[in-house]
């Protein structure tokens, strides 16, 4: 099968990132790839009925000195 090239890229997945703020933060982090592919964009969005929405707002708001501001 390697010989082949027939081996696909893993392009989804789902991370949890502890923060000393606001806890355990689900994402799901997707790889969009350029028809060339020598260009990568890497998505990472809250997970559909999780809290983590929630989570990254707060965070978003108790940042010091404003710096999640923009």
């Amino acid at each position: 099968m390697w010989e082949l090239h027939e081996v696909a890229v893993r392009r989804r997945s789902r991370m949890r990132v502890v923060h000393p703020l606001v806890g355990p933060v689900d994402l799901d982090c997707q790889v969009l790839l350029a028809q060339e592919e020598d260009q990568r964009l890497v998505l990472f969005t809250p997970p559909p009925g999780s809290d983590t929405a929630d989570r990254l707002a707060l965070l978003r708001v108790s940042a010091p000195n404003g710096s999640a501001r923009r």
